[in-house]
């Protein structure tokens, strides 16, 4: 996936994930230079992400949750 989508940096988008659940992390399920793929997971969850736990999120899990923070913030921007 890095290698077929465009980086971008995104920090109007950094900010309504931080302002609309404060008590999630976000995590760049590409790399910090992919501000539009972000999931929101609990510290606990962002823990075992890093740590490689076969408890953690799947990557299909946090996609999902990333394509639907888009989908809300994208909504929200045009309305």
């Amino acid at each position: 996936m890095k290698t077929n989508l465009p980086k971008k940096k995104d920090k109007d988008y950094l900010n309504y994930l931080a302002n609309i659940d404060p008590y999630h992390e976000g995590h760049h399920i590409l790399g910090k230079d992919w501000d539009y793929l972000i999931a929101k997971v609990t510290k606990i969850e962002h823990e075992l992400i890093h740590l490689g736990h076969p408890k953690a999120p799947s990557f299909e899990e946090l996609l999902i949750r990333a394509i639907n923070n888009r989908e809300h913030y994208i909504k929200q921007i045009i309305n």
